[in-house]
């Protein structure tokens, strides 16, 4: 107990003798057998998840074509450009929230920080859903037949705000696979189903209107299977314990974490975004099939990342530094090694792969696909900066870097897609993630003392 009362009011800074008096089963947070168990069941989730969702891709983008498939995807995108903030926001909190309150016990607080951000996510949601019928309503003909397609956006941006949530819910008590199942499997599962239903069995013709009910339809089922999820697999003491609440404190957390997923989402999804605005709708499912295809490079990164990110919160909490900078350089090194091999087979052999798996008419995407494979490879090898700025309570610095990454990635878009169209956009993504790559793994060296990257090139700080 009184270890527990000294880290709670001195977060990262525990003394050896306050680590002492901790239960032996949490100074072993660190070891790798925890961290590749993890990542096993996270991959085989990310696995079976990443192969439903490209067959989904691949059976939407050949039976609309790259015209109504782009007028998809742009709806896509601006629903995951206003969703991811509220997501990434409140459930880093959580991961992390819950984290803290299951290594000291505090079960109340947990049982807290579930309600509000389960509630917070559903009403940041129905604003989100407003602002995207305002875009709609401003940017009014312009749009074309994507304008239809925009009214059922707010219907989606529910469902995927909550499922968020619940799934970090049982990542901070480290079950990240089965937090991942709902979205990762569920969701990309129940989408095929119900397209082969409908277009097959009830012989609807697909258009870009069936394909945004059917994706509608699969996000609310997964979300009722996130639901008896977590209320399965919460700790049975959770039902009748009296939920705790430190709102103050989650707010001041939680807006700097929502500021940076909106950066993140702008990072992510202004490229499609601004290609629909600026170039033809060919171009936007041209561009959207290149970045479903550069996932693969990223997918390893990641699982990892999601699996240490409590142990993150927990050995900071702990304050033991040097296991930390174990994980990190472990993690580094893992993100690197499984982003390399599908790198260099895009970068080879991307045009082929393309028009294999989606049709020649996508094939001329493959130089925008190798930007984007350079990008995530430094992306890769600089190491979880982000995750560890977040989980350390550092995370206004990794908003300053991301915004400013943001900033230069909206100007760069807009130099360059109307002269390269989707070429320009992938050249911007790219820059974009070596910017703010480049200044989180400065911050991560200044405010822990830690080095992120495979290797360091520096001759000072914390050796692994």
């Amino acid at each position: 107990d009184c270890g527990r009362a000294l880290s709670r009011y001195h977060p990262g800074r525990t003394s050896s003798a306050v680590n002492a008096l901790m239960p032996i089963r949490w100074r072993s947070e660190a070891r790798s057998g925890g961290v590749a168990v993890g990542v096993v069941h996270l991959g085989l989730v990310r696995f079976a998840g990443g192969t439903l969702a490209l067959t989904a891709t691949l059976v939407l983008a050949r039976a609309l074509g790259p015209q109504q498939y782009g007028a998809y995807s742009f709806v896509i995108a601006l629903v995951a450009l206003l969703a991811l903030p509220v997501r990434n926001g409140l459930s880093t909190l959580t991961v992390r929230e819950t984290a803290r309150a299951e290594r000291l016990g505090e079960l109340g607080l947990m049982k807290g920080v579930w309600r509000w951000s389960f509630w917070s996510a559903g009403g940041a949601a129905l604003l989100a859903g407003m602002l995207l019928i305002l875009v709609m309503v401003v940017l009014g003909e312009r749009l074309g037949p994507d304008r239809r397609l925009i009214a059922w956006g707010p219907f989606l941006l529910l469902p995927l705000c909550w499922i968020g949530v619940l799934g970090a819910a049982l990542a901070g008590q480290q079950k990240v696979a089965l937090g991942r199942l709902p979205e990762n499997v569920f969701r990309p599962g129940l989408l095929l189903l119900l397209l082969g239903v409908f277009t097959y069995c009830f012989a609807v013709p697909l258009s870009a209107a069936t394909a945004m009910a059917v994706t509608i339809a699969a996000a609310w089922l997964s979300l009722l299977a996130a639901l008896l999820l977590r209320r399965v697999s919460q700790p049975s003491a959770l039902v009748q314990i009296r939920a705790t609440y430190r709102i103050r404190h989650w707010i001041n957390a939680v807006w700097p974490l929502t500021l940076l997923g909106g950066a993140q989402a702008l990072n992510m999804h202004v490229d499609v975004v601004m290609l629909g605005v600026l170039a033809a709708p060919e171009d936007v499912g041209l561009y959207r099939v290149v970045v479903q295809s550069v996932t693969v490079v990223i997918v390893g990164q990641q699982i990892v990342n999601m699996v240490i990110a409590p142990r993150l919160a927990r050995l900071h909490v702990a304050g033991e530094l040097q296991q930390l900078q174990r994980l990190v350089t472990s993690s580094a090194r893992a993100n690197f090694a499984a982003a390399l091999v599908p790198a260099l087979a895009l970068l080879f052999f991307g045009e082929v792969l393309l028009t294999f798996v989606f049709g020649a008419a996508y094939a001329q995407g493959a130089t925008a696909l190798a930007v984007l494979c350079f990008g995530q490879l430094l992306n890769a090898a600089v190491g979880p900066v982000g995750v560890l700025l977040n989980m350390s309570g550092h995370e206004r610095d990794t908003l300053i870097g991301v915004s400013m990454a943001s900033g230069a990635n909206v100007i760069l878009n807009l130099l360059l897609i109307p002269f390269l169209g989707l070429l320009g956009a992938a050249i911007a993504s790219a820059a974009t993630l070596a910017i703010w790559n480049m200044l989180l793994m400065r911050q991560v060296k200044n405010r822990l003392g830690v080095v992120s990257a495979v290797v360091d090139l520096q001759s000072h700080g914390t050796r692994p």
